[in-house]
């Protein structure tokens, strides 16, 4: 006999761009589902039989004011109130907090405090599936799914005729403000290299990208105002 078996776990990477035009931490959430051979806290050799895309849940765009943050200390203690705002569990928040904290540092040891960069965060939460054999040994722990995260999210799709009327309007135009990227796919947003196209709260995406993201969210990437 077996049954269906769930964890969590998490995976995240950071990366630094030096082309930005402020100094901030990019952090992007994301769900995804895992299907492996046996338990993964067996002790035993277990194969991932399939691992699904990452579906986008929330991106956060936070401030990392260098001047502010020079003590290695309050640094990392205002990395991890911003790691607050996702719902990780603690150990996540420290495991990841550690490693921002260190790029952060990176940057501090140069001694330029008005250079412009940003860091991206790509979090993962992984939903993993098996079916354990009754009376399967439980042996042992592998390390990388050590550390469970909170259930994720509920997805909340914009509303149908919000994305019809996303998909219909015609990009109004820059109104002054700079360019900078697009803060779902992280690439420039450039007026005539891709089409544009302006929420109801002000923001500007990359229009296949903002479309995308209202497939499986209601709200904003940056500030959550709900699309209508």
């Amino acid at each position: 006999m077996s049954s269906l078996q769930t964890a969590s776990t998490f995976r995240f990477s950071l990366r630094r761009h030096d082309d930005s035009d402020d100094q901030s931490l990019l952090i992007r959430l994301g769900f995804m589902h895992r299907q492996l051979s046996r338990s993964p806290s067996a002790g035993l050799p277990y194969e991932i039989l399939h691992e699904s895309n990452s579906i986008p849940m929330r991106i956060n765009m936070f401030p990392l004011p260098l001047r502010d943050l020079e003590d290695p200390l309050l640094c990392r203690v205002y990395v991890l109130r911003l790691l607050s705002y996702l719902d990780l569990n603690a150990v996540a928040c420290d495991i990841i907090a550690h490693d921002i904290t260190s790029f952060i540092c990176e940057v501090l040891a140069a001694g330029n405090f008005e250079v412009k960069f940003r860091i991206v965060a790509d979090i993962d939460h992984i939903r993993m599936f098996w079916r354990e054999q009754i009376g399967e040994s439980r042996r042992g722990v592998v390390a990388e799914e050590t550390v469970i995260l909170e259930e994720a999210p509920t997805r909340r799709t914009a509303a149908k005729t919000a994305i019809e009327r996303l998909k219909r309007e015609k990009f109004d135009g820059f109104r002054g403000e700079e360019l900078g990227d697009c803060c779902v796919c992280c690439e420039e947003l450039k007026e005539g290299k891709k089409e544009v196209s302006r929420i109801g709260c002000g923001h500007v995406y990359h229009k296949s990208c903002i479309l995308t993201w209202a497939q499986n969210n209601d709200s904003c990437p940056l500030c959550r105002r709900k699309i209508e």
